[in-house]
Formats: structure tokens, C-alpha cells, sequence
């Protein structure tokens, strides 16, 4: 079970904590005993939700205190707080996750993992294999659900970034994004006779 233990010697909040709280906001926060008893029942549920998210307990662990934090800020807490807390551990574990990614990203780029050749040329070989039979695929989906998963899939850019170089609504792009799997699903199920779900 995790605990409001802190880590480490006390320190001053940082310009990113004190940005955290609401222009306006009730100087006034709940009394710690307050707070630590409406929170402390869902910390098991929120590592849990957390760690689905997240590769490690202790990036888990940071979503869990990064929501403590904004919940502490906030203030205020409803009677039941719980799904106020697992909407923001989500919210924050995501946050973590594209963060990694972005890191692992301009990592991989830096140090030109992307760019070097095979050590193994049949491995080679079959990726580009794999690759020419996912544009053959994608050739054979509309032009709308193509961009779509091109974007999103093989060019990495979220939702948000989608809808933007296509000016089209995020929801938009999520139905689209769903479209295209689903016919790339049903393509490579008839090839080995398996009915897509």
C-alpha cells in the first residue's frame, strides 16, 4: 500500500506546482487529517490504474503523487472522490507515457537507431516485406481512413496533431483511426481465414 511518506528533505514548491493551482482559487485546503482520509482508501486502486498505464511502479507511483498534488491544490473533494482521483491518475499516467515515448523517440533519432542498416539481412528483407504488404493493404482502404492511420500509425503524431495537419475534428480522426483497423483487421483476417472481431 502506498503512503504520503515523503521522499526526501522538504523543499519549496516549484514555478510547474504553483502554476497548478486555479487563478482565483480559495487560499483555504482541506486539513491534512481531511484530505489523507479521503484519499488514502484509493491509493491501491489508483497505483493499480496507474501501473496498467505506465511501464514501472515508480512511474506509477509518480502519476499517483503528481494527482495528490493537483487534488491537494485544488482544495476541495467531492463526498466520494473516487472518480475524480482515477480520472486524474489516468490523465497523468498518460502524460508520463507520451513523455517516455517522446524521450525514447528523440533518443532513438539522436543516436541514429532509425537510420543504421540490419545486422541481419534477412531480417531486413522481412520487414520490408511487411512493410510493402501494409501499403498494398492500406491502398485498398479510402483515402480518409488512410491518412488517418498513416498519421497516427506510421508517423507517430497523436490525435491532436492529426486533426490539426488534416483540419478535421479529433473525434473525426478517432472514427477514422477505428475504420481503418477494422479493415486492415478484416484484410489480414481473410488472408489466413480468421473472421475479424
Amino acid at each position: 500500500m502506498l503512503t504520503l511518506e515523503p521522499r526526501g528533505p522538504r523543499r519549496a514548491p516549484s514555478v510547474r506546482e504553483r502554476d497548478l493551482e486555479p487563478a482565483g482559487a480559495d487560499p483555504r485546503r482541506l486539513p491534512d487529517e481531511e484530505f489523507s482520509a479521503l484519499v488514502t482508501p484509493h491509493f491501491d486502486l489508483m497505483a493499480r490504474v496507474a501501473r496498467r498505464i505506465l511501464p514501472s511502479d515508480d512511474l506509477a507511483w509518480d502519476a499517483v503523487q503528481e494527482t495528490l498534488l493537483r487534488v491537494w491544490l485544488r482544495g476541495s473533494l467531492p463526498e466520494d472522490p473516487k472518480p475524480v482521483l482515477v480520472h486524474l491518475v489516468v490523465r497523468s499516467a498518460l502524460h508520463v507515457r507520451r513523455c517516455l515515448r517522446r524521450r525514447r523517440d528523440h533518443e532513438e533519432l539522436s543516436a541514429g537507431v532509425g537510420s543504421c542498416c540490419y545486422d541481419d539481412p534477412a531480417a531486413a528483407l522481412r520487414d520490408r516485406e511487411v512493410e510493402q504488404d501494409l501499403r498494398r493493404r492500406l491502398e485498398r482502404i479510402a483515402a480518409g481512413p488512410r491518412a488517418v492511420f498513416e498519421l497516427y500509425e506510421l508517423e507517430g503524431l497523436d490525435y491532436g496533431q492529426v486533426a490539426r495537419r488534416l483540419a478535421i475534428p479529433v473525434g473525426t480522426v478517432r472514427s477514422r483511426l477505428a475504420r481503418a483497423r477494422s479493415l486492415l483487421r478484416a484484410s489480414l483476417g481473410a488472408d489466413v481465414g480468421v473472421e475479424a472481431a
